[in-house]
């Protein structure tokens, strides 16, 4: 049990999160200097990269932006990926990017990037009150 709350208490689950998720971008940004994409694409990547930000933050306890940028893209996030994956006719078509249309790529994998980087938003904005207290 202690060896489990000082794991905690360095958010280490979280830190090798961001890592993967920066390793990502990385990828995200060779893609997009070889393909052209639409608006939505950019605007997509622009959540992207904002919810890097967020992670960073919260898995290293440092200040980006004021509280309340993140208490506000916390509604605004969910919601676009949502659409985006789901809704939307421009969302991803993962048979068209040659990959099999199993459940867990259409549905499982990209809603549960959803809710993890979510859940982090959540942790920054509203659970990390000692960090926002002089910037509020």
């Amino acid at each position: 049990m202690k060896f489990t709350k000082t794991l905690a208490a360095w958010r280490l689950g979280w830190k090798l999160y961001f890592l993967l998720y920066a390793l990502i971008a990385v990828v995200f940004a060779m893609i997009i200097t070889q393909a052209l994409f639409a608006w939505h694409d950019y605007v997509d990547f622009a959540f992207f990269y904002i919810n890097l930000a967020a992670i960073y933050g919260y898995a290293f306890n440092k200040r980006v932006g004021r509280a309340g940028l993140w208490k506000c893209l916390l509604w605004v996030y969910p919601v676009w990926s949502l659409l985006y994956q789901f809704v939307l006719p421009f969302g991803y078509d993962f048979p068209l990017l040659g990959m099999r249309a199993y459940v867990n790529w259409t549905m499982i994998f990209p809603l549960g990037v959803t809710v993890v980087s979510s859940r982090c938003i959540y942790n920054y904005g509203f659970k990390s009150q000692p960090l926002w207290m002089g910037n509020a």
